[in-house]
């Protein structure tokens, strides 16, 4: 009996903590496409501003 008492006070304890997270792991795989998403990106800097040129070279040559 006293076995199990200490088990529910401990469930009881860890409750608002499971409460808080439980959140957090739901959103675990729209937090994944976002970071999918952000590493298709370009990135900002010489890289980044050499898309843009050949963008503006293509933008160019169709006309």
């Amino acid at each position: 009996m006293q076995t199990a008492n200490r088990f529910l006070t401990t469930a009881q304890q860890y409750a608002p903590l499971v409460q808080q997270i439980a959140p957090m792991f739901q959103n675990l795989p729209a937090m994944w496409r976002l970071y999918k998403g952000f590493q298709s990106l370009p990135t900002s800097g010489a890289a980044g501003e050499q898309v843009v040129q050949q963008t503006r070279l293509q933008g160019i040559r169709r006309r």
